[in-house]
């Protein structure tokens, strides 16, 4: 019921068959796919890492290309085909408008930091976008306060008196049901600790933990053009850091996308389905000319 109101499936028979299908998978198998599904954690903390968005075709040979300007990004989503939203923290915590031609715009900066990071935007229907700001880890507050918070911008600007507090750091914000109300979002997980799913109500200011399935997280992953998934997992075979691969609906690996030493975080598929953008890690610091 919840991947139908968020548009993930059509139908809500299509959930049960794919989790009768989940349970099916066998034991280890190419690349560790199945046990990146069934046992996904978040990436590491953005305070140890520089990252960059990158954009590719999966189905191509050509190489990433990097998106100017978006050094130090903490989150990418799509704002619509031509056009991403971006949460950085380079020269301080900000939301970016990136078009894939032409000018980046800063459409809102943090004025008076105060710990928390901005990550995780979506794009929300009439305008508006959704992001999470968020104390990074090891940074907990001894007074007991908030992890995380849901903020939106709309008109310009955010209103921290409309913030959603939420019980967990976020991953990412998937979707949002057509009436923009309700987001489905993907906490971090911390350990052995599993992520969670949950369902935001922007209206009620409620969050709902729905837990994690492997089925939940591939449909959620799924490209809108194909039955394929994207899938980002710490590679533990090799020291390859995190890669992105692309698995079928059986959670079967059918192409690596990204393997290196380096990680390759948080994908995103374009509206479209004809490529993806995600977090690619660079140096740390920029190389002297």
């Amino acid at each position: 019921g919840v991947l139908t109101l968020f548009g993930l499936v059509d139908n809500p028979c299509t959930l049960w068959q794919a989790t009768l299908e989940a349970f099916r998978l066998g034991a280890c198998s190419q690349s560790g796919v199945p046990q990146a599904l069934r046992r996904h954690r978040g990436p590491l903390g953005f305070e140890e890492k520089t990252f960059e968005v990158r954009r590719l075709d999966p189905a191509g040979d050509a190489p990433p290309v990097s998106i100017d300007g978006t050094r130090g990004a903490t989150g990418v989503a799509w704002l619509n085909a031509q056009t991403l939203v971006v949460t950085a923290t380079q020269a301080g915590s900000k939301l970016l408008r990136m078009p894939l031609e032409g000018e980046p715009a800063v459409l809102w900066k943090d004025p008076a930091p105060d710990g928390l990071t901005a990550a995780a935007p979506l794009a929300l229907p009439g305008g508006k976008i959704a992001f999470v700001r968020q104390r990074l880890s090891g940074q907990e507050s001894a007074e007991g306060r908030p992890v995380a918070f849901l903020s939106l911008w709309a008109d310009g600007r955010i209103d921290p008196a409309h913030d959603i507090v939420l019980p967990f750091r976020i991953q990412q914000l998937l979707t949002s049901s057509p009436d923009g109300r309700q987001i489905l979002a993907l906490s971090l997980g911390i350990g052995e600790n599993l992520p969670s799913f949950l369902q935001i109500d922007l209206a009620e200011r409620t969050v709902q933990n729905l837990g994690y399935s492997p089925t939940f997280y591939q449909v959620a992953f799924r490209s809108p053009k194909a039955g394929a998934s994207v899938v980002s997992f710490e590679d533990v075979s090799t020291d390859q850091g995190w890669d992105l691969v692309l698995a079928d609906d059986k959670g079967r690996l059918i192409k690596d996308v990204q393997a290196r030493k380096q990680d390759d975080i948080l994908p995103v598929w374009q509206p479209d389905g004809k490529s993806l953008v995600y977090l690619a890690e660079v140096e740390g610091k920029e190389k002297k000319p």
